[in-house]
């Protein structure tokens, strides 16, 4: 698990400082497995239009796991947004419906599940295997049956899980294998799978439109991101930023206000 790892995005690809050494994230690296039917959706929408929808997703979604490790780090208060409305500044104002409700899925979810929060929202990383990202939950949780995954209740053993919350619209094999990829630089002893938390699912029973997936197969899931990295590395291994030193201070030279300066006192 990371300290000190600093994270940040180069050529549209994101990816983590760790001791000198930039780290591409999980997702970046799973970015290389095919996706036909987006392409697919990319041509009957258009690229702009497209880059304008996923960019609004991206946003609400981070908003989503923003407020939802917040409440759960600090205890803040997630409040619907009134005109006139007095908030306490560490109330987390939302005056977006989805986003809204995504979190009220969620907030069901724990309320049903009532795991043990172990860690949220934490960097890990893996030197032997070339890749970091950030963990939404590792939680403990007991053993039974939970009515979180619409008609067919989800049966889970005693032990630990990594969490991952999902706003899109589907659910893909690449959530799976970035689970397994988690777990593998996780290293976390006990731990019985991984839990994908979709927010629109299309289940009607249970809590409608949420939809839990269990991944128990772990290993299987991280040597199918293992293959794929393969592939990513043969064309974006040459990309990866090197070490840049960073000035403590910018100074922008320029000679207008030198010439006016110059008028002035002649």
């Amino acid at each position: 698990m990371g300290d000190n790892i600093g994270k940040f995005t180069y050529m549209d690809s994101r990816y983590y400082w760790k001791d000198g050494v930039a780290y591409p994230s999980v997702t970046t690296i799973l970015s290389a497995y095919p996706k036909p039917y987006l392409i697919e959706w990319r041509g009957n929408l258009g690229n702009e239009a497209a880059d304008k929808i996923m960019k609004e997703a991206a946003e609400k979604g981070s908003a989503v796991h923003s407020a939802v490790e917040k409440a759960l780090r600090y205890g803040a208060k997630i409040r619907w947004y009134q005109p006139g409305e007095q908030y306490a500044p560490s109330d987390i104002v939302v005056d977006d419906q989805f986003t809204y409700i995504s979190i009220l899925k969620i907030a069901r979810w724990f309320e049903i599940v009532q795991p043990r929060v172990v860690k949220t929202e934490f960097v890990v990383w893996s030197p032997k295997y070339d890749f970091a990202g950030t963990v939404d939950l590792l939680v403990e949780i007991a053993g039974g049956t939970y009515e979180v995954n619409g008609a067919k209740p989800l049966e889970l053993e005693s032990g630990y899980y990594i969490v991952d919350f999902k706003t899109g619209r589907t659910v893909g094999a690449e959530a799976r294998m970035q689970l397994g990829a988690y777990a593998a630089a996780c290293e976390k002893k006990g731990l019985k799978g991984g839990l994908i938390v979709h927010t629109q699912s299309q289940n009607r029973k249970g809590v409608e439109g949420l939809g839990t997936t269990l991944v128990a197969n772990l290993r299987e899931e991280f040597a199918r991101f293992r293959a794929v990295q393969t592939v990513w590395k043969m064309y974006q291994s040459a990309n990866r930023p090197e070490p840049v030193e960073l000035p403590l201070e910018i100074i922008i030279k320029h000679t207008h206000n030198q010439k006016q300066k110059n008028r002035k006192e002649s």
